[in-house]
């Protein structure tokens, strides 16, 4: 039986629902962290749960050399068309980030915009951050972006609705068992479609901690894509920049 991200990732509604997530929001990401880590053109990258490619042809722009990988086929082949349309080169591969091996390795490895947590067991969702240690060069970079537990506690929406071209997209939000569930409900051309999204939450200290034991250092972390410092009861985000031990 599939993973509910399986069916969700390669419906054609996921990417209507993630529609204000832009190019130029990954663009700005890309280029605030390169600007504060100094991370070289010529960096070889691998972008873990890449989805459509917004980070994996940010960095490409910026004249990385970008390895990209998704569980999801149709947000891959829509990556390639956006790939192609910007005449870039990305290498896009089909693989679960779980267990992903390559025989290259990298200087820089991302997982970003909640690529994570999609798991009930720890041990499953902790096991990325041991593909990013295993796929880096010995002190080569990793960001991990992530949403703040404590943030989400405080500003979660139960509920919204939305009409687009037509389609009506509702959203039912909460929080059990220590996981951010959201049913999606779409309604087009008569027909109702329902989804699920599941992340499990780890706190600051928790994710902090894991990923020292994976082997990689926690040199800086931001709560916000700007680079704003990170306040646990207040930032939007978690995101921890690490090195290779």
């Amino acid at each position: 039986m599939s993973e509910w991200f399986e069916e969700w990732f390669n419906s054609p509604e996921y990417l209507n629902i993630y529609s204000h997530r832009s190019l130029n929001e990954a663009d700005e990401f890309a280029k605030t962290l390169t600007d504060a880590f100094k991370f070289p053109e010529s960096c070889k990258t691998l972008d873990l749960a890449c989805g459509a490619g917004r980070h994996a042809i940010a960095f490409a722009c910026l004249g990385h050399d970008v390895t990209a990988i998704d569980i999801s086929q149709s947000l891959l082949d829509e990556a390639h068309r956006e790939t192609d349309k910007q005449k870039l080169k990305v290498n896009y591969l089909n693989a679960d980030i779980r267990t992903f091996k390559s025989a290259d390795k990298f200087d820089l490895v991302l997982n970003v915009f909640t690529s994570f947590g999609y798991s009930e067991k720890d041990e499953e969702n902790l096991s990325v951050f041991r593909t990013a240690e295993n796929n880096l060069k010995d002190g080569g970079s990793f960001v991990f972006d992530f949403l703040n537990e404590n943030y989400v506690k405080k500003t979660l929406v139960p509920y919204s609705r939305n009409i687009s071209g037509g389609t009506v997209f509702e959203q039912v939000r909460e929080i059990k068992n220590n996981f951010v569930m959201k049913d999606i409900i779409i309604q087009s051309d008569g027909k109702i479609n329902t989804f699920n999204e599941r992340v499990k939450m780890y706190d600051s200290e928790r994710l902090t901690a894991e990923l020292e034991n994976a082997g990689l250092t926690v040199e800086s972390v931001w709560g916000d894509y700007k680079g704003g410092e990170f306040v646990k009861d207040y930032s939007p985000r978690f995101i921890a920049v690490c090195r290779k031990k």
